[in-house]
């Protein structure tokens, strides 16, 4: 229990309320940077009080996910450490539900998922839902899907069911819904898939189904009028770019097709197992670099750093 310390007075007003719990690692799990736009939106725009605090210091490689600080003539100022903490946020109808998000850690699995399990039965949590957004190959003229698990009911999402077993990467998020589920707690997954072509730039569009997912599987009023907004203008951009490319239009449209027929047989089906031919993420990259690079020249001229758990509750 020394990787976390519990703020007791908040814990106390929150002990016996039931409450369901919201698990945004970004990290391996964060294609189009969907997972860090939900926090950056939830803790920026709902009154949050912090529940628990995790020791960062000893949980995060540090040389290999650096934390930022500003230099600012000529002076370093505003060090922002890693943050990766438990907060309860309030929705828009006033129900109270937590978040635990962050960097997901790199050092000290299991004593982390040990620790949650501990905090889970302490804080008396009802259900965990999980958030995680993987590249696919999906059209951008879609609406976003995924992949739903867990152990409760939720929406499907319009998710495919895999038709055989898949050995991928783990991350912290799943080591965590693993141990919860053999405690036999109750689970909510839901892996939302972006387009592989789009999933190394801030993708509106999925954090905005990641949402709007959880919304209606918690029954809670999110805030989505920023990242709508923020989605118009990057779909606005995408399609200047695919307007001005034959070549785009094609891949495009061929992914389209094959999303399209998926669909028609996606209980039996998977985009991962399909064959066809479906163009790979380098050679839509290439055909889409203009664009790219306008986004990266974009995100660079920001002067604010991105936020890696800088949010204070």
């Amino acid at each position: 229990m020394d990787l976390v310390k519990v703020d007791e007075q908040v814990a106390k007003t929150l002990r016996g309320q039931n409450l369901d719990m919201l698990v945004l690692l970004d990290g391996h799990m964060d294609a189009g940077h969907a997972l860090s736009q939900i926090r950056e939106t939830l803790l920026d725009e709902l009154p949050a009080r912090n529940v628990a605090i995790f020791d960062a210091d000893s949980l995060i490689d540090h040389t290999s996910r650096r934390p930022r600080i500003t230099f600012d003539n000529g002076q370093f100022v505003d060090y922002a450490p890693h943050r990766i903490a438990i907060d309860a946020l309030t929705d828009g109808l006033g129900r109270d539900f937590l978040v635990l998000s962050g960097p997901e850690p790199s050092l000290h699995w299991e004593r982390f998922s040990a620790a949650m399990s501990w905090l889970h039965n302490n804080l008396g949590i009802n259900r965990t839902a999980f958030l995680g957004a993987v590249p696919m190959p999906v059209p951008h003229t879609r609406p976003i899907t995924g992949t739903v698990h867990g152990n409760s009911a939720a929406p499907d999402g319009g998710a495919p069911q895999w038709p055989t077993p898949i050995v991928v990467p783990a991350s912290l998020s799943q080591v965590i819904q693993v141990s919860l589920e053999s405690d036999g707690k109750k689970t909510i997954g839901f892996t939302m898939h972006v387009p592989h072509y789009l999933s190394d730039n801030q993708y509106p569009k999925a954090a905005l189904g990641g949402l709007e997912y959880m919304g209606a599987a918690l029954g809670l009023a999110l805030p989505t009028d920023e990242l709508r907004e923020q989605g118009r203008d990057v779909e606005s951009k995408i399609a200047e770019q695919v307007a001005a490319s034959p070549e785009i239009q094609a891949m495009v449209q061929n992914i389209e097709e094959q999303f399209d027929s998926h669909r028609e047989g996606m209980r039996t089906q998977s985009l991962l197992l399909e064959g066809g031919e479906v163009p790979d993420g380098e050679s839509i990259a290439a055909a889409a670099s203009e664009f790219l690079r306008l986004e990266l020249e974009e995100r660079k001229s920001d002067p604010s750093p991105e936020h890696d758990g800088d949010h204070t509750a």
